[in-house]
C-alpha cells in the first residue's frame, strides 16, 4: 500500500492511502485535520485505520504536525518519490 503526504491550503497536511502499488486511481482512505475518510472499507486493513486515527489526532491538534512517519511517498511533478528515513 502507498501512503502519500500532501500539503494543502485549506486542510493543512493530507495523507492518502492507495491500494495500487503506483499510487494511482482513487485513494482507499484519506486523513486531514478535519476527518478520517474510509472510501473503500474492503481494501483497508486495521493497522492502516489505526495509523490514520493517530495521524488525525496529531493533525487535529496542529494542522502542520509532523506526520511524515506515516507516509511512504510524496508527490512531485514527475510522480511519486519514496520518503527516505529521517525526511
Amino acid at each position: 500500500m502507498i501512503v502519500t503526504i500532501t500539503p494543502t491550503v485549506m486542510d493543512g497536511t493530507v495523507l492518502r492511502w492507495y491500494d495500487a502499488d503506483d499510487g494511482t486511481g482513487q485513494p482507499v482512505m484519506s486523513v486531514s485535520r478535519n476527518r478520517v475518510s474510509v472510501l473503500d472499507k474492503d481494501r483497508v486493513d486495521p493497522a492502516a485505520v489505526q495509523a490514520a486515527a493517530e495521524a488525525h489526532a496529531a493533525l487535529k491538534t496542529d494542522r502542520y504536525a509532523d506526520v511524515r512517519g506515516y507516509a511512504t511517498h510524496y508527490r512531485t511533478r514527475r510522480g511519486l518519490v519514496p520518503v527516505k528515513a529521517g525526511e
